[in-house]
């Protein structure tokens, strides 16, 4: 789904302010050493800025709820700047 998102948003039909998302990685991933995540993971940080959006928080969950995951959070530089000039 996101890279339809990200396709979108490059493209100028979209606009994005914030994104929230969070990754799973899955046990079978996590013994073979999976390439396709690190693909997974560099297609969410590429889309993302594809879309000027910027990493702005990550979090790594550990309450190992099915496998280890990780909640990344992006917001477009647009929008910092306004809330930035709206509270000061």
């Amino acid at each position: 789904m996101l890279n339809d998102v990200w396709r979108r948003c490059g493209a100028g039909l979209l606009t994005i302010d914030q994104v929230n998302v969070e990754v799973h990685l899955t046990v079978k991933a996590q013994i073979r050493s999976d390439r396709s995540t690190t693909g997974a993971l560099y297609g969410l940080m590429s889309g993302a800025r594809a879309c000027d959006l910027l990493l702005h928080h990550k979090e790594v969950n550990t309450w190992k709820t099915g496998g280890p995951c990780a909640e990344y959070s992006f917001v477009s530089l647009e929008h910092a700047r306004r809330i930035w000039k709206d509270e000061h």
